[in-house]
């Protein structure tokens, strides 16, 4: 289950690295607007194709979520959003803090997700729970 977690946590690091917002000082309207409409993407598989038609370097992360997270894939990309909104504020919307964090985050996912919120950990362990419960009933190779 902890191998599990942690690759549902690098699986929103990634998507999260793919959402990135603007700014240094607190959230100004434009970046509050920008968070909003970021958080909407991900939460809108119809905007994330859209996005993906247009950034081809996001499509390996999103096919990592889908082949790990299978029909949790959007609850992934929400709780991906969540993740996200809150990094941006904790950076107050500075960039090069945000993808200091989310280096971070990838070189120790686990430190990573100590630093989330209880509530947000427990998606991830039900993420993970979820994950898990297929695998074991997956057919075993032939």
């Amino acid at each position: 289950m902890r191998t599990l977690t942690v690759l549902i946590l690098a699986s929103l690091v990634s998507l999260t690295t793919q959402a990135q917002s603007r700014g240094s000082e607190p959230l100004s309207k434009n970046d509050k607007r920008a968070l909003e409409q970021t958080q909407d993407m991900l939460r809108n598989r119809n905007q994330v194709d859209a996005f993906l038609e247009k950034n081809p370097e996001a499509r390996g992360a999103d096919s990592n979520v889908q082949a790990l997270m299978g029909p949790d894939t959007d609850a992934t990309y929400d709780l991906a959003a969540d993740i996200f909104a809150d990094l941006v504020k904790q950076t107050n919307g500075d960039p090069e803090k945000l993808m200091q964090l989310l280096e971070q985050a990838k070189k120790n996912p686990a430190a990573f997700a100590q630093k989330l919120s209880p509530a947000q950990q427990d998606k991830i362990r039900g993420l993970a729970t979820k994950v898990e419960q297929r695998q074991n009933k997956a057919p075993a190779p032939h």
